[in-house]
């Protein structure tokens, strides 16, 4: 899975871009905030991966 699809997800799930520097992204949604650092066509590795999904839910 690529950061791309992970960034779609949270944006799917109600999360907003709260800010940005380089490529790291600040996701937030009510009192939550989540930091995603990837370049959109990297790869997620597969620990990061299952608890950024954990994270929204599935």
């Amino acid at each position: 899975m690529k950061f791309r699809e992970i960034r779609k997800l949270y944006a799917e799930e109600g999360w907003e871009l709260l800010r940005q520097k380089g490529s790291h992204q600040i996701w937030g949604k009510g009192g939550e905030r989540q930091v995603i650092a990837g370049s959109d066509g990297a790869d997620v590795d597969r620990g990061l991966m299952y608890a950024l999904l954990k994270r929204i839910g599935k």
